[in-house]
């Protein structure tokens, strides 16, 4: 934890997040006013910021750090369970060293490995197992091109619904089909990824993309790119 300036201790022992909202003016203006005074400036300048802050700003900020703390919290919490789950001292030496194809080994492989073991429980596909796995992996692709084919706007809702498309799909075999005729289609893409065979071969191309091969994924946005143009065309 980043220790606190002098500054700041000297306000945390005013108590001010604690105090009355007419106390903490007055109390704020009077240290405003000694700090002029004195010629202490940057007393000064943050006794104004904070007089100027309203006490929605004040407990938005409470509730900001809290979350932010929390939110540490449970990442270290999180850290130490999956500390059990892999060999820490390879881990670490790996780390001290330099060699994330070592760390990979120690660690990131055993977890991928856990993941992955825990999905084949529920699914029967192994492209299932990968979109679940690596979905911000496949998201990203997608919504990538989304933005560029076809603006920023409901990008996020699109690229989402082709990735609910596509788990149904692999675990159903239900084809994908959108209903452009319904009353709300906001969140489904026009130009790009609007028919069953462009959303299945782009995602086997990231699949293959995914292990290294790039030739299948070169090959996909080569095709999109002509649908996209096609779909362009009056």
């Amino acid at each position: 934890m980043t220790p606190s300036s002098p500054m700041s201790a000297m306000f945390d022992e005013l108590q001010l997040d604690q105090a009355e909202p007419a106390q903490r003016k007055h109390l704020l203006r009077a240290l405003h006013e000694y700090a002029v005074a004195t010629g202490k400036e940057h007393l000064a300048a943050e006794a104004s910021k904070r007089l100027q802050e309203t006490p929605f700003e004040q407990q938005l900020g409470g509730v900001l750090q809290g979350l932010v703390a929390q939110a540490h919290n449970d990442q270290e919490e999180l850290a130490q369970k999956l500390e059990r789950l892999f060999d820490v001292k390879l881990a670490q030496d790996a780390l001290a060293r330099g060699r994330p194809d070592h760390f990979h080994l120690a660690a990131t492989a055993p977890l991928d490995g856990a993941v992955a073991g825990y999905l084949r429980r529920y699914l029967s596909s192994e492209r299932a197992v990968f979109l679940y796995a690596q979905a911000s992996f496949v998201e990203a692709h997608v919504e990538a091109l989304i933005k560029h084919y076809e603006g920023t706007a409901c990008c996020a809702d699109k690229s989402r619904t082709v990735l609910r498309a596509l788990a149904r799909y692999l675990r159903t075999g239900q084809r994908i089909e959108f209903d452009y005729g319904a009353q709300y289609t906001y969140h489904l893409p026009r130009t790009v990824f609007s028919t069953h065979e462009q959303i299945e071969g782009f995602f086997e191309a990231l699949y293959r993309l995914f292990y290294g091969r790039r030739e299948p994924f070169l090959l996909a946005l080569t095709e999109l790119a002509s649908a996209a143009a096609a779909a362009a065309q009056p």
